[in-house]
Order: C-alpha cells, then structure tokens, then sequence
C-alpha cells in the first residue's frame, strides 16, 4: 500500500491532523495528533476496504499521540 491507496478518518471528540508518509519496501506510516483527550477511532481502508484490524480504538489522555501501520499494529503510544 502507498499513501495514494491509504484512505485514513479519525472520529472522536475532536478534529486530528493526520500524516501519511511512505517509508520504503510497502510500508505507509500514519501519524496523527489529537487536540483533545477522549475516545478515538481510527479508520484505515485501502482500495475502499478497511484493512485488518480496522477501525482502531485509542484512548488519549493529556498529550498523547498514536501511530498505526500497515500491519494493524499500534507502534507507539508517547
């Protein structure tokens, strides 16, 4: 998948600036950052499809961002 093929929505309490970034060999990184604690989903589709996993559900507290992959795995939480 790239980010051309990478169709990316947050709903939650707030509006989230979303990045996507390829990176190399098929992986796409998404970033985004949430103005406002509460309850997040996340939903990733490609081709119009959700991908494995998808919608994501994150919890954000104070300041916290969430980084999903490709792989429907939650990289990080800092």
């Amino acid at each position: 998948m790239d980010a051309a093929d990478a169709e990316v929505t947050i709903e939650g309490p707030a509006q989230a600036d979303i990045v996507k970034k390829d990176v190399q060999n098929g992986v796409l990184t998404i970033d985004y950052l949430p103005v406002i604690p509460g309850e997040y989903m996340v939903n990733v589709k490609s081709h119009g499809k959700h991908i494995h996993g998808s919608p994501f559900s994150a919890r954000i507290s104070g300041l916290t961002a969430v980084c999903v992959t490709e792989s429907c795995e939650f990289l990080c939480a800092l």
